[in-house]
């Protein structure tokens, strides 16, 4: 019946699927997938018949305990039935199962019904979201319906990690630019700061003087956004892992010193606070460098922590800090800020608000190439008009978000802060 079904709809469709498919559009597959008691089971069925199987929450955490034996690695997607690209994707899916059993598993998850159980079993809360599970134990995972990424995977006959990124080690010098992406999922923000490193050494500054961080992004990335990807591994020669404890470390020295100028811009993701029983850090504005566990101090940069690095800053020093990441605004509404003498300071939103462009599909944030198109015909930051360099970056800003047609109750309305020269 349900075949039959699927061809009715297939004839009585024919000419539209001519017409759209001319224009580069192509429209979801009838896709059988047949629901299986255990992922064992669904590997068997797999083999034989060659089409896409359906497991349940249980057997996804089985995967994630690595108690599923695989003889090859087992792609499961996380689809829900309101979803338009996980359709798209799961045609693929299907299209795989049949002719490529051989290399790879592939199965679906629906979480349709259950949303916050899913989450249980690692659904981070964004459709479609792709799990690579390997018969080693190791996973990785990736957002959207990227198929030549899928294809590349299924196709690849070693392990994945070899590609994993290896950074330079940590050593501590006379630093004065600090150059700072976070969150490893996806490769803008560790782009964003080593092409900056590389802006600023082009305008004169001090090899020596610069220092680059950023988190090694996760091993989707080479699949799903393999060109940059390969220039972060290049970069991984020259910069350092993110911890903060070198990253504070290092600023802290440079105001110990009595450093003239100091100038820090940071990428990455920002939460604002949410009350957490337990949790003291997910009531502050947070900067994520590594994006795990939320209540685990290291993994984040605070508004607090701003406040109390600043207490080493000489009113001599000048501090140039631009922070991109979502409600990086919460970082400027501490009024002990507007005390502190020589302060710059501009954040790519409001905090209340969020920013934009930080996904595998974008070549940097919204922001960040906005304040890079600004800053690229200056010269050092010693050198800038502040209020210049904000209202042109603000103007940039909104005429992107513009384009992309974010509503104006929704742009991200970067803010900024200038305080007196002693």
């Amino acid at each position: 019946m349900q075949q039959m079904s699927c061809l009715r709809f297939t004839c009585a469709r024919f000419s539209y699927v001519i017409i759209l498919t001319m224009f580069g559009v192509l429209l979801p597959s009838c896709v059988h997938v047949e629901p299986v008691n255990s992922v064992e089971q669904g590997l068997t069925y797999q083999q034989h018949e060659g089409e896409l199987v359906k497991i349940d929450r249980e057997n996804v955490a089985r995967l994630y305990k690595a108690e599923v034996k695989l003889e090859r690695p087992l792609v499961l997607e996380y689809t829900a039935q309101w979803c338009k690209p996980c359709k798209y994707l799961q045609g693929y899916l299907s299209r795989f199962a049949s002719q490529d059993r051989d290399k790879a598993n592939f199965a679906l998850y629906d979480i349709t019904d259950e949303m916050q159980q899913a989450a249980e079993v690692g659904f981070k809360g964004i459709t479609p979201q792709v799990v690579v599970f390997y018969p080693h134990g190791k996973h990785f995972t990736f957002f959207g319906a990227h198929v030549d990424a899928i294809r590349t995977i299924i196709n690849e006959t070693e392990d994945p990690w070899r590609h994993e990124l290896r950074m330079a080690a940590h050593m501590p010098k006379n630093y004065s630019y600090f150059l700072i992406g976070g969150s490893p999922d996806i490769n803008e923000f560790g782009k964003e700061a080593f092409l900056h490193a590389q802006l600023l050494v082009e305008k004169g500054a001090d090899g020596s003087k610069v220092a680059c961080y950023f988190q090694p992004p996760d091993i989707s990335n080479f699949y799903v956004d393999h060109n940059d990807y390969l220039l972060l591994q290049k970069a991984s020669k020259y910069c350092f892992k993110a911890e903060k404890k070198h990253i504070l470390s290092d600023i802290k020295d440079a105001f110990n010193r009595g450093e003239k100028d100091v100038y820090v811009y940071m990428s990455s993701h920002g939460l604002k606070p949410e009350k957490q029983p337990g949790c003291h850090l997910s009531q502050q504005y947070l900067f994520s460098l590594s994006g795990q566990k939320i209540c685990e101090a290291e993994n984040f940069l605070t508004d607090r922590d701003l406040i109390d690095l600043l207490k080493y800053k000489s009113p001599e020093t000048r501090l140039t800090m631009v922070i991109q990441a979502c409600y990086s605004g919460g970082f400027l509404l501490d009024p002990r800020l507007q005390a502190i003498p020589n302060l710059r300071i501009l954040t790519s939103s409001r905090h209340d608000r969020t920013s934009f462009g930080c996904s595998a599909s974008e070549n940097l944030t919204y922001f960040g190439k906005s304040y890079l198109q600004v800053i690229s015909d200056k010269d050092l930051p010693q050198t800038w008009i502040w209020s210049d360099v904000v209202d042109n970056t603000k103007s940039l800003v909104n005429r992107l978000e513009r384009s992309q047609r974010i509503k104006l109750t929704e742009r991200s309305e970067p803010q900024s802060l200038e305080t007196k020269r002693k």
